[in-house]
């Protein structure tokens, strides 16, 4: 019997591979890329970089920092750069 995979390489890319006998995560340390570890930034860091945004509108090295942040840290983002753009929204 047959087993394909699909294994994530990039945000929105990946890799098929077919194996009889190998697990998923066994294709995965093999044939995937090395994504962040979800880990997150370091609260300084993270603070540093939330403090940036809401003063400049941007992030110097924004992918970056963006790709070593923990899902909560990026849904933080994401609801702050959504509520940015409703107020600039009404105050037009």
């Amino acid at each position: 019997m047959k087993i394909v995979h699909h294994i994530p390489t990039e945000q929105f890319g990946f890799t098929e591979v077919e194996t009889e006998d190998m697990t998923y995560d066994e294709a995965k340390s093999l044939y995937g890329a090395n994504l962040a570890s979800g880990e997150g930034l370091e609260v300084k860091v993270f603070n540093a970089s939330l403090d940036e945004y809401l003063l400049t509108n941007t992030l110097k090295d924004g992918t970056n920092l963006y790709e070593k942040m923990s899902a909560p840290q990026q849904a933080v983002f994401q609801e702050i750069k959504k509520s940015l753009k409703r107020i600039k929204a009404k105050q037009e």
